[in-house]
């Protein structure tokens, strides 16, 4: 549980799935529970510091009116308006490109959206706050989740097996939240995401 805890207030600066290394590090004060002098489990994370290819990143706990999150030593809070991945992969198959060859077509043209390669049905969540702009069908894209972020920001998360539950127009959504399932449907084997403006 404090694995995950940790890759949670650090999942907007380390993408846990490719950025761990061997060399990498961390430390971490969390509250101990006990029962009747008897340790039971860890609690809440309060401090953690985590070094990631060299660099050293540090998050603390605090509350306030009840809403808690996680600052860096600077007072900033942790959270950004994106996370750095969607989903849990294995490899990253195609990245953003202005000539790609396209496996399906056979021509090269341009790719304005990341490839993430993982197992049908893993979870995919929306790297921001927003509302569904669209959740359907459409073309090569197959199922497609389209979300629109504050400032004008577009992602699109395509391909889906399925979509996650209320997943439809006008829903208001949270970063974090499950969209959908890794799938194949439409012309590609992978989610696309993209990100635009």
């Amino acid at each position: 549980m404090l694995a995950l805890q940790l890759s949670d207030i650090f999942a907007w600066d380390i993408d846990f799935t490719t950025d761990i290394r061997n060399s990498d590090s961390f430390k971490v004060i969390a509250e101990g529970l006990y029962l009747n002098g008897e340790f039971k489990k860890y609690g809440d994370i309060l401090s953690a510091e985590f070094t990631n290819n060299g660099e050293t990143y540090r998050a603390y706990r605090f509350e306030l009116n009840g809403k808690i999150d996680y600052y860096d030593a600077e007072g900033k809070s942790m959270r950004r308006a994106f996370l750095k991945a969607p989903l849990s992969y294995r490899r990253i198959s195609s990245g953003f490109s202005r000539s790609r060859f396209h496996p399906i077509l056979r021509i090269y043209r341009p790719s304005h959206g990341v490839d993430f390669a993982a197992p049908t049905g893993t979870p995919v969540s929306v790297v921001g706050d927003g509302t569904v702009n669209f959740a359907g069908y459409k073309g090569g894209y197959g199922n497609i989740v389209i979300i629109r972020h504050p400032n004008g920001w577009k992602t699109y998360y395509a391909h889906l097996s399925r979509f996650g539950k209320g997943i439809r127009k006008a829903v208001k959504i949270k970063q974090g939240q499950i969209i959908g399932y890794v799938g194949s449907t439409g012309d590609y084997q992978q989610v696309r995401i993209c990100t635009m403006k």
